[in-house]
């Protein structure tokens, strides 16, 4: 394999970055980030040309410069399930690598729903499964259209895209999660009955966990569980936006910093009081300078009146922000004639995020940053107080859309 690297002049490392880059330039590290940070998501495949094994992203840390690139399991022909490669973890490990194993041709990326020829194999992917079949991509293409149709893939396991397989005159390989189970002809150990996944048509396969906790008090991050999962997201040197702050601190990662808003002015260690639609106007906060944004605001009227002297990111009152200080464009009266203060918290959240970085939030809804704003939902919590309230949503979304302005 052939990557181009350029040393630092002092050969030293440098603090703000990983050990995995010290070889690279710091030009160069942002410009392959712009050019391939897309490729650094969880689950993005690609097929090796030296072993023809297709290779997932996962242990995504520093924000995409660094993860691992995991052989996927593997099935040889329909009927047998998924074994392990026994392949070792690819040579691959960071951003700069990355670039340079695609640009000379060592890996070809596999987008979903997209067919790739590479040598004398087409691929293509469906949901969580890889496809290589040794055929002329002209011929695959009617097969790609009845697996995985505009409106999303109609199955996603060996025993269900079988029978479509099966129409084409040559033998399939098929590629799994790094994680993949067993074969899906075996029933679930202890059930009684063979397990089948129903899910509506177009579904999104977002991971999705039901968590019992402890009635909710007045500062959600006192419960322990709830804390821990938010906690846990944290990577290390991360500058994270807890927007309504409120009474609890949560922790920050080593390295890294959180930054504290409250519009009460009320709670320990603020760094700003302000009405959380108005948090990207502030001086001291820039363009893409956020890692990760932990929004919990009032989950409702009530709460906000019985609990929060009756402050709450609402529908109304947005006449008394200045919507010419944000910084992002907001529609005009002719357009909209109400914005909710939540619609423009988000798109300041969006301005504030670097690409690649997360938001979480904690509702009684379950919807966070919008799709229009080139986010992914990528986990929902739902917390389930024992029966002693309402259940509430926490949901973690990531950006993964750039802008024109993140490439300048």
């Amino acid at each position: 394999m052939s990557t181009t690297t350029t040393q630092p002049t002092d050969g030293q490392h440098i603090e703000d970055r990983p050990a995995e880059l010290d070889a690279y330039w710091p030009s160069r590290i942002e410009n392959d980030r712009i050019w391939y940070g897309h490729h650094a998501l969880p689950g993005s495949r690609f097929v090796c040309h030296e072993t023809e094994t297709v290779y997932t992203v996962t242990d995504i840390k520093n924000g995409g410069d660094t993860f691992t690139l995991a052989p996927c399991h593997k099935a040889n022909g329909l009927s047998d399930g998924f074994s392990d490669p026994d392949l070792p973890d690819h040579f691959v490990d960071n951003i700069c690598d990355l670039a340079g194993a695609i640009e000379a041709g060592d890996l070809t990326p596999l987008p979903t729903g997209v067919l790739k020829t590479v040598d004398e194999s087409t691929y293509f992917s469906v949901g969580d499964l890889t496809v290589a079949i040794d055929v002329d991509a002209t011929e695959t293409t009617p097969l790609l259209e009845q697996l995985d149709p505009p409106n999303g893939p109609v199955a996603t396991d060996i025993a269900k895209i079988a029978p479509t397989l099966e129409s084409v005159d040559a033998e399939p390989t098929l590629f799994g999660p790094h994680d993949a189970a067993t074969p899906p002809d075996e029933p679930m150990s202890g059930s009684g009955h063979e397990y089948t996944e129903r899910r509506p048509r177009g579904a999104q396969a977002v991971p999705t966990h039901f968590v019992p906790v402890q009635p909710f008090s007045k500062w959600t991050f006192e419960d322990k569980t709830i804390r821990d999962w938010v906690e846990s997201s944290f990577e290390e040197g991360e500058i994270i936006l807890n927007a309504c702050a409120g009474q609890t601190e949560l922790t920050p990662p080593p390295g890294g910093k959180i930054l504290r808003n409250d519009i009460s002015g009320e709670r320990p260690n603020l760094d700003f009081e302000m009405d959380v639609a108005e948090l990207a106007s502030h001086p001291d906060l820039e363009q893409g300078s956020i890692d990760r944004v932990v929004f919990d605001p009032p989950w409702s009227l009530y709460q906000a009146n019985l609990r929060y002297e009756k402050n709450m990111v609402s529908k109304d009152g947005t006449h008394d922000i200045d919507l010419t200080t944000l910084p992002f464009e907001t529609p005009g009266p002719e357009e909209k004639t109400q914005i909710g203060h939540s619609r423009l918290a988000k798109e300041g959240f969006n301005w504030l995020l670097k690409p690649g970085g997360e938001v979480l939030e904690i509702t009684f809804h379950g919807s966070s940053m919008s799709a229009r704003l080139g986010y992914e939902r990528q986990e929902r919590l739902i917390f389930d107080p024992v029966g002693e309230g309402k259940c509430v949503i926490g949901s973690r979304d990531q950006k993964v859309r750039r802008r024109l302005d993140d490439f300048f």
